[in-house]
């Protein structure tokens, strides 16, 4: 092929890859070297979810105890109201998902309750357990009733007896945080009783009544150091800073009353 010839054909092939690549697009295709790479998929981390915020006691005492609440304390302890001076007015329903409760129930519900809504961050100074384990361990049952003198414990079968007349947990005009927090504290009063602690002193006007020593960690010294923990050691989202110093003066308040043989200070918390 002359020289001439071969130039032709060599120009007449580009025009024809020229001719095909004008067609497809045309078309709509696109050639290879055209088409753009899709963008990667981001994969930036996503904020994470808020923790929900936590109740307050005083939120959770403004509301009924949930139906699997209740059953929670009637798993570990039983419940018996022989005498009720709020019975016949519902203030929890089973309807609204709790249970049909009259204020006295509620309440009694709520104090043991208390025990699992409320956390430490310091140790017990009786127990290596938490708070409602070891309410659970000690007691089997609360019984209440008005026949009874004085609340004691305990009946048979490791039950506390409640007298149910005039409790403070009853009153209209007493905030529910201190009426309630108060039965608490006499459930765990009565409880270290069942665990063999008898009141101590046996001088005054208080023999029989009081212990000698917070030390003895009798039935008055637990008391007092649940009521001290309270105001020094709970997590402060649930016990707001706003409710405790009232509760750390009633600790130091107990000093003097309940104890024949202690000065009238409070150990260091």
């Amino acid at each position: 092929m002359s020289g001439d010839r071969v130039a032709q054909h060599v120009v007449k092939r580009f025009l024809g890859l020229l001719a095909a690549s004008t067609l497809l697009a045309a078309c709509g295709a696109e050639p290879p070297a055209a088409r753009v790479t899709p963008s990667p998929v981001s994969t930036a981390t996503q904020p994470p979810t808020p923790t929900p915020a936590v109740a307050t006691i005083v939120q959770l005492l403004d509301r009924c105890p949930t139906s699997a609440e209740l059953a929670s304390v009637n798993a570990s302890l039983s419940m018996t109201f022989t005498s009720d001076p709020t019975a016949g007015q519902l203030v929890c329903t089973a309807a609204e998902g709790s249970r049909d409760l009259t204020l006295l129930q509620e309440r009694a519900y709520q104090a043991v309750l208390m025990f699992t809504w409320i956390r430490f961050d310091a140790p017990l100074p009786w127990t290596d357990l938490t708070l409602d384990q070891w309410f659970a361990k000690a007691i089997h049952g609360v019984a209440f009733a008005n026949d009874y003198q004085d609340s004691y414990c305990c009946l048979p079968g490791a039950v506390i007896a409640i007298q149910s007349k005039n409790l403070a947990v009853l009153s209209t005009t007493l905030a529910p945080w201190d009426s309630v927090r108060w039965l608490a504290a006499l459930y765990v009063h009565e409880a270290r009783h069942n665990e063999g602690y008898t009141h101590t002193c046996t001088t005054g006007d208080r023999a029989g009544v009081n212990d000698n020593t917070i030390a003895e960690l009798g039935a008055w010294g637990v008391e007092y150091y649940f009521t001290l923990w309270l105001g020094t050691h709970s997590d402060p989202r649930v016990v707001p800073e706003e409710l405790r110093p009232a509760v750390r003066a009633e600790a130091t308040s107990f000093v003097p009353r309940f104890f024949c043989k202690e000065p009238a200070t409070s150990p260091t918390p």
